[in-house]
């Protein structure tokens, strides 16, 4: 048998120490966990490529179904195509070129994401061209 603690205990205690830190706004092993959350959200990646946006956002289900309805609204002006799709979490991958001042967060849902809102997005252009 092993007196090692099961892996899932390692991380509650990674994460309960994260949040002191950050809470008290600590500097532990050469991080400012007081600003890791601006930090981390300011590296995260946010660009508009190929004239096509690409984000992941938060909000509850009342907002998930307004923000459908109003990309459905703008769909049926012939003003937009899109791709969604909810996800009930997400996925934070970091690239660390220098752990000091050059890193980025790409963020993502956990089951798909991009993947899925692409497949969306596809759906969605095949009805446009149904309209034409």
């Amino acid at each position: 048998s092993s007196d090692a603690a099961p892996r899932g205990s390692w991380k509650f205690v990674e994460n309960l120490l994260g949040a002191l830190f950050m809470g008290l706004g600590l500097q532990v092993g050469g991080v400012d966990w007081g600003g890791y959350k601006d930090e981390v959200r300011t590296a995260s990646d946010y660009r508009k490529i190929d004239d096509v946006l690409r984000m992941v956002i938060s909000g509850s289900p009342a907002q998930n179904k307004r923000l459908t309805r109003y990309l459905e609204k703008c769909f049926c002006a012939g003003q937009i195509t899109y791709g969604i799709h909810t996800s009930t979490h997400t996925l934070l991958t970091c690239l660390i070129l220098d752990r000091s001042d050059c890193h980025f967060h790409l963020i993502d849902g956990a089951d798909g994401g991009y993947a899925m809102a692409a497949k969306a997005l596809k759906s969605c252009l095949r009805r446009t061209a149904q309209c034409v």
